[in-house]
């Protein structure tokens, strides 16, 4: 086991730059990253998952910025994804996570990126839906559920969001993308007391991977926001089918 704090300075900001540019391009699967270093570092999993609120939530507060310029969320969607998505991941935390393994996080997270991936690859040359008023029941009940995961699996949980809103509500992936990054902030915010208060979080390496991830984080957000959406969710499908064979291959 290597704890955080015992991780070189180099490696730590070099994982800021890569999980900061990934947030800002395609969500909180950037998080995935991280995950996949920590966990082959040996590092226990409840650190990996209380860096990842951390890391996530500081990452999201700064990408969400340039999708707001084109893509403000209606008062609608606030009311219904915030509550939901903060008691989600509160009670997965306190009744779930404290019982989850390392392996059972990798194997997991490499299962759902893998099929994501797979469907945002093969899903790149379809029409955008037109973006309809969806029930307010519906994206609580998703919001909670990606609270939820957020809570388990650390802050690239948020990635189940966006999906969701894209295959089953129709969402443009931008749309999709900036109510992800919501979600990530509104639920690590208590989850990030909550994993301090237990001594999961080591504050030191987490500061130092924030100084170089949130520039990387707010400068890909804003060139994510002016380029097409086929361009980006062929990106984060390409990627997330990479990084989910890698780790797969990994643990053979």
């Amino acid at each position: 086991m290597k704890d955080l704090s015992e991780i070189p300075l180099l490696v730590q900001l070099a994982l800021g730059i890569a999980t900061g540019g990934l947030t800002g391009l395609t969500g909180a699967s950037g998080m995935s990253v991280l995950i996949s270093v920590l966990l082959a570092l040996k590092t226990p999993a409840q650190q990996i998952v209380a860096t990842t609120f951390a890391i996530a939530g500081v990452n999201a507060t700064f990408a969400i910025l340039p999708f707001l310029r084109k893509n403000r969320p209606a008062k609608h969607d606030i009311l219904a994804i915030a509550a939901p998505a903060s008691l989600g991941g509160v009670a997965s935390f306190l009744f779930l996570a404290r019982n989850l393994g390392g392996d059972t996080l990798g194997l997991a997270l490499t299962g759902f990126m893998f099929l994501a991936g797979l469907y945002l690859v093969t899903s790149v040359g379809k029409q955008d839906h037109q973006l309809v008023r969806t029930p307010a029941y519906l994206l609580s009940t998703l919001a909670f559920l990606a609270g939820g995961m957020i809570g388990v699996f650390g802050g690239g949980g948020a990635i189940f969001i966006t999906i969701g809103l894209v295959v089953l509500f129709g969402y443009s992936y931008h749309q999709a993308l900036m109510l992800s990054l919501l979600v990530t902030v509104v639920t690590c915010v208590p989850l990030i007391g909550l994993s301090y208060v237990e001594g999961n979080l080591f504050i030191w390496p987490v500061l130092v991977i924030l100084a170089s991830s949130v520039p990387c984080a707010l400068v890909a957000a804003t060139w994510a926001n002016r380029v097409p959406e086929r361009t980006i969710k062929r990106l984060l499908g390409v990627y997330l089918v990479c990084i989910s064979l890698f780790l797969f291959g990994g643990r053979l």
